[in-house]
């Protein structure tokens, strides 16, 4: 029988790595992680959505419904759903759409 392959790399040596890394990247979101964030979000705000999404909880409770949101709020949620859809990758690279512009 043959024996099975030696680790090349001890646990130990990737737990390391995984602590040395994170303390990296901790560093480099304190330093840039501001501006980084500004320009995801002015760039593309369709990711930086998705990464919002991403970090939220499975289940929101919500504090009012939609029909006890005043009119002006109401408008402003739409406006950015609207703007959440057209910077969408799926909406933005169809070519030949015919669906009418807002």
């Amino acid at each position: 029988m043959t024996e099975p392959p030696q680790r090349t790399r001890p646990l130990s040596i990737r737990q390391a790595l995984g602590k040395t890394f994170l303390a990296e990247l901790e560093a480099d979101l304190a330093q840039h992680g501001r501006d980084l964030i500004a320009k995801l979000r002015e760039e593309r705000p369709y990711d930086y959505t998705k990464i919002i999404v991403g970090l939220l909880p499975d289940e929101l409770a919500f504090e009012r419904t939609l029909e006890e949101l005043p009119d002006d709020e109401m408008a402003r949620l739409l406006d950015v759903l609207r703007s959440l859809v057209h910077a969408s990758p799926a909406t933005s690279s169809r070519e030949g759409d015919d669906a009418p512009e807002d």
